[in-house]
């Protein structure tokens, strides 16, 4: 089971061009396979529990008078003997031979069998899949003008979801359930010495994601409780012992079009990936995320450290650590991701099987366990932003009170998780910056709160870049006259306001129409932000996002990118375009300067939008001054941050006894480390990011 594989029979379909009109149309489901609402029991279904109280309320009087009736019938049976007791829905009649009444086992999902290889093993997995001829069509409204329409078409199942409150997931059950005979791998209840295993993916693509909820029966038909799990991955689920069947549910925890395509159901056991015996170079590497096929831009940048590692001998075990999360395991571009609770990063640490813990993004509840283990082995912190920035470093973000006051809160508690972290002179903890500004500005929030970085136990690492992937071919002038902006959407923090007013500015100019754009990204503010430029016929616009090899392609084609900011610790896209020899333009915020120079692009100032359409007339004009910046910005990124430059240095610092190789606060970087986008930040009201 690969992730986000597709069958060969099932192309990619393009969605409609506007959700509300699709929405609005009035087209019934074909009625073959019917839906039903995510019902209670499922965890994370947030309206089921409510729906459950409903329903169990509405019942009691009815089973009241069924009891009445039957005492009643009871009390008269000696004089009426043709009347026997009635027995109550579901339960067998008393001395009856037949429970005629008795729930009627629950039909099984039409499965098909697959086969599908695995990239770097020497095995296929072998399964059962519901394709989307088996999967259901669904209408549904919610609160607040939410609304769920599900279709088959294409040869797969288009789902259009729009939520009514932020956090609203709408989702529907598979009707049926799976005998776990058929799909679970291990001994029947766990004799063999490991807990039997269900492989399961949901395969699909599109903005507004997917999410597949595996939920248990055991031989009495009771509901044992799940989990749901992110499309596109493929999870390995211990089966609750007493279980016999499992039940499906899919859903879409965003907005937008998604198309699923199959569910699929393997056999198969964890396998025994832990070594025996402690290695030096064999780390733990724990992220807050790790890239999935339906977000690539999220944590990419650790991604491509634990690629490169591995390619230079370091053996990297990667976990993603939740409270209360089951143990699963799943794939990503030949990656294995190790996702669970605390208790189970408990019992790695305590194998005492690692040289070394790298972590990336420090929260309070992982922090709660590495807490125990600072004086045990060596643990270097990659600190990124969010998890350390105090309120007054989201300003942008914060649109009212309530906002206000949870930034504040939040301050509170990450100030106090810090505070514990830097009181320990005697840890084996150190820290790591991408860059000498973000380290800088680190240490003067710190001050406001009595607090200081550990002199001697920290170091500046820039993020390096994949250079050989985002090649540089020598521009043509004309290039300057191709402009591209691939960015997220999600936040203000990413300035694409600023982009679009720049190009709106141009509008004006006579030259105007020999320019072409193309805007790639999606989030809440894609409609907002360009809604002012549609019509033009000289932009173009992608809602999408893109793998990695997909950008360096379209890089080759394009000789500018915006890059508008209002904070970057470093700007890992910049620098993957500037090493393509396109020539950025962007803000002199944050460490954008220290990063980009006038040399190689330009530097608007902040929330300067009409400094982003300077830049550009400049350029149209002086084509000499785009070739010059173009041939600059390539040199420069292969000089200071090229993979084969910084990672043997990145792995000697990991190496290396604590305070050697460390620079200290406001020193010279130490290294340069690997590429792989910007850092996401968890969400907070509204569906912002937050520190």
């Amino acid at each position: 089971m690969v992730s986000g594989t597709q069958p060969d029979s099932l192309a990619e379909m393009s969605f409609p061009p506007d959700l509300a009109a699709y929405l609005a149309a009035d087209d019934a489901p074909s009625g073959s396979v019917s839906a039903a609402p995510v019902r209670p029991g499922w965890q994370g279904a947030r309206v089921g529990s409510l729906v459950g109280r409903v329903v169990r309320l509405a019942r009691r009087p009815v089973l009241g008078v069924l009891r009445r009736a039957r005492r009643v019938l009871g009390r008269l049976a000696g004089r009426l003997p043709l009347v026997r007791r009635l027995p109550l829905p579901g339960r067998a009649a008393s001395g009856s031979a037949v429970a005629s009444t008795q729930a009627k086992p629950p039909a099984l999902v039409p499965l098909e069998p697959f086969t599908q290889a695995v990239p770097g093993a020497p095995r296929a997995d072998t399964g059962w899949q519901v394709t989307p001829a088996g999967l259901p069509e669904a209408d549904q409204t919610g609160q607040n003008g939410a609304r769920l329409k599900v279709r088959r078409r294409d040869g797969g199942l288009l789902w259009a979801v729009r939520p009514g409150a932020p956090g609203q997931k709408m989702g529907v059950e598979i009707p049926g359930v799976v005998a776990l005979d058929r799909v679970a791998g291990g001994a029947a209840s766990g004799t063999d010495g490991q807990a039997r295993r269900v492989y399961a993916e949901l395969a699909g693509h599109g903005p507004a994601g997917g999410e597949l909820a595996v939920t248990w029966l055991d031989a009495a038909g009771q509901v044992i409780p799940g989990s749901w799990y992110a499309w596109n991955q493929r999870h390995a689920i211990a089966v609750p012992p007493a279980a016999t069947h499992l039940r499906l549910a899919l859903r879409a925890p965003g907005e937008g079009f998604a198309q699923f395509t199959a569910v699929r159901l393997a056999r198969g056991a964890v396998p025994a990936a832990l070594p025996e015996t402690t290695s030096p170079d064999r780390v733990l590497l724990i992220s807050d995320d790790y890239p999935d096929e339906g977000d690539l831009y999220k944590f990419g940048f650790v991604h491509t450290r634990v690629k490169a590692y591995q390619a230079r001998g370091l053996q990297v075990d990667v976990m993603v650590m939740r409270p209360g999360w089951a143990k699963a395991e799943r794939t990503f571009q030949g990656v294995t991701v190790w996702q669970g609770s605390d208790e189970w990063l408990r019992d790695l640490l305590d194998s005492g099987r690692y040289g070394h813990v790298l972590v990336h993004f420090l929260k309070p509840y992982l922090w709660e366990v590495l807490r125990a283990f600072t004086h045990r082995v060596p643990i270097t912190l990659w600190v990124h932003g969010s998890d350390i920035q105090p309120w007054w470093r989201h300003k942008h973000l914060i649109d009212g009170p309530d906002k206000q006051a949870w930034y504040e809160q939040h301050t509170e508690r990450l100030m106090a998780m810090w505070r514990e972290v830097l009181s320990d002179a005697a840890s084996q903890v150190r820290f790591v910056f991408v860059s000498k500004a973000f380290e800088g500005e680190v240490s003067a929030d710190l001050a406001q709160f009595g607090l200081a970085l550990p002199e001697g136990r920290t170091a500046v690492i820039h993020n390096a870049i994949d250079t050989d992937l985002f090649e540089y071919r020598e521009k043509d002038p004309e290039q300057r006259k191709r402009i591209l902006m691939i960015r997220t959407f999600k936040t203000r923090k990413y300035g694409t306001d600023l982009a679009a007013a720049a190009i709106g500015e141009l509008v004006s100019e006579p030259w105007f129409g020999e320019l072409e754009f193309l805007l790639v990204g999606d989030g809440a503010l894609w409609e907002e932000d360009t809604a002012g430029l549609q019509g033009l016929a000289n932009v173009t616009f992608r809602r999408d996002f893109l793998t990695h090899p997909q950008i360096a392609e379209l890089q080759l084609e394009y000789g500018v990118m915006l890059q508008p900011t209002r904070w970057d610790s470093q700007g890992v896209s910049r620098d993957e375009a500037m090493s393509s020899g396109l020539v950025v333009i962007s803000n002199r915020v944050a460490a954008v300067p220290e990063f980009l120079s006038e040399a190689e692009g330009y530097l608007a100032e902040p929330d300067d939008a009409h400094g982003i359409a300077e830049a550009m007339r400049e350029l149209y004009g002086r084509p000499d001054l785009f070739e010059a910046k173009s041939r600059a910005a390539a040199a420069r990124v292969r000089r200071e941050l090229a993979l084969d430059v910084v990672i043997p240095q990145e792995i000697a610092l990991i190496r290396a006894p604590l305070g050697e190789g460390d620079a200290g606060p406001g020193g010279e970087p130490v290294a340069a480390a690997v590429p792989g986008g910007e850092p996401a930040a968890p969400a907070v009201p509204d569906g912002e990011p937050a520190a």
